[in-house]
């Protein structure tokens, strides 16, 4: 598997030591890449843009040699590159080359709206985004939340497909019910436990050494239901579509996989509408 991780900065980023332990975990390459942002030159009313460019230039080397510096010899592929232009189209071409790539998650717009280059990236990217917010050193128990919706079942058959990359020892499927009991119906329940069982179904018999648990949970708020299952039971990792049941567009993040990937301290990894396993 090839990993791409842009970097705008090296000091203290949780995003360069996670990507090395995923990386080494799944036995990946893995490329730096730092990209000279070109739009403050073409803005700039210098009369020698050239000197900032070079500047841009200096301190993108700086960042690329400190991050691997960071990375020392773990024993995988480790590569940088540096590139001029607009980051998120940067980004967004360069990833055609790569499996996954890892960005930090806490550049999103606090006003839910198209700014960050996060943002702007991920309306491009047509391959799955892990978005960490927080360094983390293993990937043993994954947490994928299903809706019924194509898409949130699309991260069980990626786990499917790839489990011996992966290697993940525990997979647990989890559907956030917003109905409580007492206003649950027959059909209601009918349809819960087809989306589980539909859910259960992909990853059944998956490996022998992979254990798979299924649970439905009542709450009111999914995207705190997601984040507060994980932190208490131990995730190292969540998978989720990008679009599930309520149909937005993918040129916005869904309201839930944005609050998931916003505020979750746990890695996340983005399916995006078009991939496909």
């Amino acid at each position: 598997m090839k990993i791409l991780v842009p970097l705008k900065l090296a000091h203290r980023n949780p995003v360069i030591q996670t990507s090395l332990h995923f990386a080494c975990h799944t036995a990946s390459d893995l490329v730096f890449l730092h990209i000279i942002d070109t739009t403050p030159i073409k803005r700039s009313f210098l009369t020698e843009p050239e000197s900032m460019r070079e500047y841009l230039k200096e301190r993108g080397e700086e960042i690329l040699e400190e991050a691997q510096k960071v990375a020392g010899n773990c024993g995988i592929s480790i590569k940088t590159e540096l590139l001029e232009g607009i980051p998120d189209e940067v980004i967004a071409v360069e990833s055609r080359d790569y499996d996954l790539i890892v960005m930090r998650s806490r550049v999103f717009s606090p006003r839910e709206k198209l700014g960050s280059v996060v943002e702007r990236a991920l309306s491009r990217i047509e391959k799955p985004v892990m978005l960490v917010n927080r360094e983390k050193k293993k990937f043993e128990t994954c947490l994928v939340p299903v809706d019924g919706s194509a898409e949130s079942l699309k991260s069980l058959y990626e786990i499917k497909k790839r489990r011996e990359i992966y290697r993940f020892k525990k997979i647990i499927i989890i559907y956030v019910n917003k109905t409580s009991d007492e206003e649950i119906e027959k059909k209601e329940i009918y349809e819960h436990h087809i989306i589980l069982e539909s859910a259960e179904n992909i990853v059944k018999n998956v490996s022998e050494e992979i254990k798979a648990e299924v649970i439905e949970i009542h709450h009111g708020n999914i995207a705190e239901a997601i984040i507060e299952f994980g932190r208490k039971n131990k995730v190292d990792i969540i998978f989720m579509g990008t679009k599930g049941k309520s149909g937005l567009s993918r040129l916005i993040l869904g309201s839930v996989s944005r609050d998931v990937a916003s505020y979750s301290t746990i890695p996340v990894i983005l399916f995006p509408e078009g991939y496909i396993p």
